[in-house]
This record gives C-alpha cells, structure tokens and sequence, in this order.
C-alpha cells in the first residue's frame, strides 16, 4: 500500500496539516480520514459532507476518484463542509490573503528568532502568498 504525503487545512481551521493518505482510498475516503485528524467525531457536523479543493486551481475533487489519482504528493489541499455557502477558495485577494501577508511579513520583521527567520529560504519557496504572487494571481 502507497501512501501520498498530503498538506491539507480545513475551512475553520488556521494550521496547515501534513499527513499521509493512503493512495487507494477514494476521495471522499480520503476526506473523512483527514476530517478525523483534525475534528472531534461528537461535534462533527452528521448531516454535512466534506469536500476536497485543490488549493492553487480552486478544483473540487471528485469524491469517487482514486486519491492517488488525482492528487501529487505535497500538493495543498482544503477541506471544506459540502455544500458551501460559497466558493471563498477561488479568491486570492480577499481578506484572508491580507492577513496571511501581514502575519508573514511581521514574523519577518519583528520577531528574528523565530522559524520564519531562522529558515528564511524554506519559508520563502514554500510560502503560499510568495508563490501566487509569483504566478502572478495576486
């Protein structure tokens, strides 16, 4: 059995997980394990479906599809609660991008001992914001 290195964060959450995610499992498989990583089984919603989106295309992830299919290893993932109100991940400029820059750049600035500073040239070529700003889609 393979399993693909997975970096995922869930809509309510504000930490990037990483895990590994057996290939085999289907994506809806592959939902309810990393939901079970993160969210207590008695305050998980019964009556609401996960769903996974490709961070940096917005794509929704068949939930019948072999995980291992459709998702590279070390690729960001979200989790979201099905259906949404709406498709917040598709902008890349809203509020939630603003903080994640301020946050970025004030760990940069004002604190030099922490892992920000510390391993700046791995932050700077895994940042998020970095890389869409590179891609130019922010």
């Amino acid at each position: 059995m393979s399993a693909i290195p997975t970096i995922f964060l869930h809509e309510e959450d504000f930490v990037w997980q990483v895990f590994f995610v057996p290939a085999e499992f289907t994506v809806k498989q592959a939902a309810d394990f990393l939901m079970s990583l993160i969210v207590n089984a008695t305050v998980w919603p019964k009556n609401k479906e996960v769903r996974i989106v490709k961070y940096y295309s917005g794509e929704i992830l068949d939930p019948n599809a072999k995980f291992g299919e459709v998702v590279k290893p070390g690729e960001p993932l979200l989790l979201v609660w099905w259906p949404p109100k709406e498709e917040w991940w598709r902008k890349k400029d809203d509020e939630t991008f603003r903080l994640v820059r301020e946050t970025e750049e004030l760990m940069r600035t004002k604190a030099p001992r922490s892992p920000m500073n510390i391993y700046r040239e791995e932050f700077e070529r895994l940042s998020i914001i970095r890389r869409l700003e590179r891609v130019g889609k922010i």
